[in-house]
């Protein structure tokens, strides 16, 4: 039987590199996993830099070809994205409001995503796949 685990919310973790690690280590040869998580694609330092947008799930995020590397990095084979979903502005003020940021804060993030030049397609949800 072969072992597959699923993986969310990597973007949470400072030590992104350590998690894969992790998951790479307790799976058997031939293991599978699938991992569910945020990315960005040239996300402005100003929006990484906003506290609302880290408890937002968006500012730790790694830009897309950085978190590929990382999972590859960490041993695994045949990492591939099996699915994405980008971001508009909308969808990230609605995630800022999930993790129950403070209304003014989720209002300040979006006028700094305004100000920053902020376009759909800079956050999005990624699924990768990938194998021991």
């Amino acid at each position: 039987m072969t072992l597959e685990i699923e993986v969310y919310y990597v973007n949470l973790s400072p030590d992104k590199k350590k998690v894969f690690q992790e998951a790479y280590r307790v799976l058997k040869a031939g293991g599978r996993i699938l991992i569910s998580d945020i990315v960005t694609h040239a996300l402005p330092q100003k929006i990484r830099n906003n506290m609302s947008a880290w408890v937002g799930c968006v500012a730790g995020a790694l830009e897309e070809e950085e978190y590929l590397t990382t999972i590859r990095d960490a041993g695994f084979k045949g990492v591939e994205v099996v699915g994405r979903m980008f971001f508009d502005e909308a969808m990230v003020k609605g995630m800022l409001s999930a993790c129950e940021v403070d209304d003014n804060l989720v209002e300040g993030a979006s006028t700094l995503m305004k100000n920053e030049g902020f376009q759909n397609g800079m956050i999005l949800s990624v699924r990768v796949k990938a194998s021991k």
